[in-house]
């Protein structure tokens, strides 16, 4: 379940749910100086309902739009390992 209002620009990234990951998906856009005007995570819920899973969804809200770099930063940080 996540609550969110969704406007203005946006980052959707499906993480692995461990401690460190969100942490590093922030310093990669403070790298970039894109301030971060709200962050939303979720974890992922197993199928089952019982077991948890190792997945998150994680929704940045930012000032301005990353840069082609930062992005392939996440795509090389592997945020779901």
């Amino acid at each position: 379940h996540l609550e969110f209002e969704p406007e203005g620009t946006m980052l959707f990234v499906i993480n692995q749910d461990k401690p460190g990951v969100a942490a590093r998906m922030g310093a990669i856009l403070a790298d970039d100086n894109c301030n971060i005007s709200f962050i939303t995570l979720g974890r992922a819920k197993h199928p089952k309902g019982d077991v948890p899973k190792k997945e998150a969804l994680t929704i940045f809200g930012v000032d301005n739009e990353p840069s082609k770099e930062s992005v392939q930063k996440f795509l090389d940080f592997d945020v779901r390992s």
